[in-house]
């Protein structure tokens, strides 16, 4: 009977070690479940799996850095968040924050409120 020799080029900051993965320079898309398998030929293979969860600051994206409205018009100003985690944001007007049923959201008028999307 022959062995077999599987051979595999890891990606960049992937090293293999004896039962163990190393990871360098991680990076938000290495975020996600790894999963170590181990065979020996007999009918069942084991198998464990680990979530990786990269932590980063927050960045802020508007989707416009100017807007322009008619007098009593309504504007929808929005941002997009991405950070993890994100424990605290809200919106200021001339350096006072606006509060609304739930600090990040700004209720301009009854019934109607705008949030910031938040997104990975």
């Amino acid at each position: 009977m022959f062995s077999t020799l599987i051979c595999h080029i890891l990606p960049k900051g992937f090293m293999i070690k004896p039962n163990e993965l190393i990871i360098s320079n991680i990076t938000r898309d290495l975020q996600g479940t790894y999963k170590c398998l181990a065979q020996n030929g007999l009918e069942q293979n084991a198998w464990r799996v680990i979530e990786l969860d990269v932590r980063y600051p927050p960045t802020i994206e508007m989707a416009n850095l100017k807007l322009g409205q008619l007098l009593k018009g309504t504007t929808m100003v929005r941002a997009v968040i991405s950070g993890n985690p994100i424990n605290l944001f809200y919106w200021e007007f001339e350096g006072r924050p606006i509060h609304g049923p739930n600090s990040n959201c700004l209720v301009p008028m009854p019934n109607e409120k705008y949030c910031i999307l938040v997104g990975k």
